[in-house]
Parts: structure tokens; C-alpha cells; sequence
């Protein structure tokens, strides 16, 4: 190899080093990802939702509660339900089961089309904060599954109730 070949090999072979000495250094290995179940269970423990047999149910002071024969949402309820579809929506929760209860008044049939109603008025509520309504399983329990004796009427309201449970995934 001639004198001036050699000259711009050794150029170009500094050039490369040179170079390679320029380059951003690789970034510092990652962080590591926050565990997205145990994120998702701290932020339903937050919102007040107690685990179950079923997954994940709501259960807070305040409960969406209904006046008898009703299912209308209160200002209270809206606002929870409100809150709760927020939140849930942020976590990335999309299946959902609403459950609507009442008290012992009244026949097992009207208890029963009451309960449906209140799940629903509840999943709608859910629904217009962006949470899909067809992936809600909504199902109205009548008075089958009280969580008080109805003996008195504070009892009878705190069983008129919606029960909002994430599943356990």
C-alpha cells in the first residue's frame, strides 16, 4: 500500500474512532414498570371498593341508595357514580357488573323490575362518563340479597341499593 493510502486509511480509521466517541452514551436501563395489577388494586382499594368473591365491589359511606320505589339518582349518587366511572375509565376498567337491590317491600316481582332499573340507571350513569355500556353485565336482584335485616326503615334504605363490582380478571 502506497505512503498516501496508508495516510487516509489511518484518517479515516481516527475518523471512525472519533466518531464513535461522539455518540450519546445508551440510556440508563429502563424503570421498572409499575405493576399494573397491584396499581389497579391500590386505586379500587382508594375509590372504596372491598374485595369479594366476585372481584372488586363498591362499597362506600354513601352508597348509591335509592327512596322506595325509586330509581332516580339523587345528587349524592350521581356524583359518586360520576366519580366512580372516572376513575374507572382512567384504570382502563371496561367490564363491569351492576347489580340493582331493593328492600322487602312490596311484591317479588315489582322488587325485581325496580332492581333492573336502579342497576340501569346506575350503568348509564357509568356510560356517559365514557365507560362501554355493552360490556356492563347489568342485573337487577330484587330483594333476594339484603345486606341488613328490612326491620327497620334505615335498614330497608341501606338495602336499597346498586352494587357496582369489577371482576376479578
Amino acid at each position: 500500500m502506497s505512503a498516501p493510502r496508508r495516510q487516509f486509511a489511518l484518517l479515516a480509521g481516527l475518523a471512525v474512532l472519533g466518531l464513535a466517541g461522539c455518540q450519546t452514551p445508551p440510556p440508563a436501563a429502563a424503570p421498572v414498570p409499575i405493576d399494573a395489577k397491584a396499581h389497579r388494586v391500590a386505586e379500587l382499594k382508594r375509590l372504596g371498593f372491598v374485595q369479594s368473591d366476585d372481584g372488586w365491589e363498591y362499597s362506600f359511606p354513601g352508597k348509591i341508595l335509592f327512596d322506595t320505589a325509586s330509581d332516580a339518582l339523587d345528587p349524592a349518587s350521581q356524583t359518586a357514580a360520576d366519580r366512580i366511572g372516572e376513575a374507572l375509565l382512567k384504570l382502563g376498567v371496561d367490564h363491569l357488573r351492576v347489580e340493582g337491590h331493593t328492600d322487602n317491600v312490596g311484591s317479588a316481582a315489582f322488587n325485581q323490575t325496580l332492581s333492573l332499573r336502579r342497576a340501569e340507571a346506575v350503568a348509564r350513569a357509568l356510560a356517559a362518563k365514557g365507560l362501554p355500556l355493552n360490556l356492563m353485565e347489568v342485573r337487577g336482584l330484587g330483594k333476594d340479597k339484603p345486606i341488613v335485616d328490612n326491620n327497620t326503615p334505615e335498614n330497608r334504605l341501606q338495602n336499597r341499593r346498586v352494587a357496582v363490582i369489577v371482576p376479578n380478571q
